[in-house]
């Protein structure tokens, strides 16, 4: 017989975050996907290393261009929405992670760290607006 997890270990852990900044170049906006696509690949790595299983990871990123990004623990999909007529003012990441097994604050702040380089890129040294 198997031994399943506690049911303590099966509850869903989450990590939801908006993040807003100025509008960035369209180069940045650009380079954004990639990074993206690396720290859902990166979660996808921490988790199994820590015994998870990822639920879903998903990151709507909007402004001149709206992109979906995500994955179920496997390959990470891409989706482009559409490129906008005018410049809106801000960019805004939605970002959406839950994953199985695994502690919740260690979870999370392995989601802010990994998150980083992709913020730092986008802030250009400002202060995200939320």
């Amino acid at each position: 017989m198997q031994n399943l997890p506690s049911h303590e270990q099966q509850q869903p852990t989450s990590f939801s975050k908006r993040y807003t900044f100025p509008c960035p170049s369209e180069q940045v906006e650009e380079d954004l996907p990639e990074l993206l696509r690396g720290f859902i690949k990166e979660m996808n790595e921490w988790s199994r290393a820590n015994g998870g299983m990822v639920g879903h990871i998903k990151i709507l990123s909007d402004c001149r261009h709206k992109t979906w990004i995500s994955s179920t623990g496997g390959m990470v999909e891409e989706r482009s929405v559409g490129v906008k007529a005018d410049i809106p003012a801000s960019l805004t990441l939605y970002v959406t992670a839950i994953v199985f097994n695994v502690p919740s604050d260690l979870f999370c702040m392995a989601c802010e760290d990994t998150l980083k380089p992709s913020i730092s890129l986008l802030c250009g040294g400002r202060t995200a607006i939320d």
